[in-house]
């Protein structure tokens, strides 16, 4: 087994579950990703935390944020997506914990932009 092969997710996060799509269609539909379509297990492990504001918020930040280094990255469109499914979020999760979107510090984010329109050149 190479490691690549070791990096791939597992057989049953290679395709949108039945229970992501229904979240997918519960998502105002401007913000329903097309790009991220690309990374099901992503799509699955999203859907499956949303409810959770604390797990959801932190696996979107590790998603966005290159702490391990030496990643590729999202293309810009399904980064996108990331960023704006992650202000939805901080904004839509009800409760005194929840930030509103505008709130949110995005300025972190645009570094991650920034830093793949270098690598593009």
């Amino acid at each position: 087994m190479t490691s690549s092969d070791q990096r791939r997710p597992a057989a049953h996060a290679q395709e949108i579950t039945a229970d992501t799509m229904q979240w997918l269609v519960r998502l105002p539909a401007d913000l329903r990703p097309t790009a991220l379509r690309e990374f099901p297990h992503v799509l699955n492990k999203l859907a499956t935390l949303w409810a959770d504001d604390e797990a959801c918020g932190a696996y979107l930040e590790s998603l966005m944020l290159d702490d391990r280094g030496g990643r590729q990255g999202f293309p810009p469109a399904a980064l996108s997506e990331l960023i704006a499914l992650n202000l939805h979020h901080h904004g839509s999760i009800g409760g005194a914990g929840a930030r509103p979107a505008q709130e949110t510090d995005a300025s972190k984010y645009e570094t991650v932009q920034f830093t793949w329109d270098d690598t593009e050149r």
